[in-house]
């Protein structure tokens, strides 16, 4: 189940422009951080301070394969990245989600869930 969240569908329209997947690129050469490419792309008025919160707390080792599942997509010239959450609103308010990229039917996945 993929969130009608605004920073996610923010993110899948800003990466259908070629452009824009060029400066995720580079930013991501140069090591911005989740937060910083998200200012940078001009979309953290989409950004809630739950969701910022809960991407700045993601574990360095889930960054690096959150930047590698997105250079893949890129490289594919995709501009949706695949994201399952199984959490409501609610719970996302409530609690601190465990965020992780797993491999789903064949395609690497971020995934946000209960811990």
């Amino acid at each position: 189940m993929t969130p009608p969240d605004p920073l996610y569908q923010a993110v899948t329209a800003a990466l259908a422009d070629p452009a824009t997947r060029d400066s995720v690129r580079q930013m991501y050469a140069d090591g911005y951080s989740l937060l910083q490419m998200v200012q940078a792309l001009g979309l953290d008025d989409d950004m809630s301070a739950r969701v910022q919160a809960i991407v700045a707390g993601i574990p360095d080792d889930v960054v690096s394969a959150i930047r590698q599942l997105t250079l893949d997509v890129l490289a594919n010239d995709g501009n949706v990245l695949p994201l399952n959450c199984t959490m409501t609103e609610a719970q996302l308010q409530a609690t601190t989600p465990a965020v992780t990229v797993q491999t789903i039917d064949g395609t690497a996945t971020i995934m946000v869930q209960p811990a």
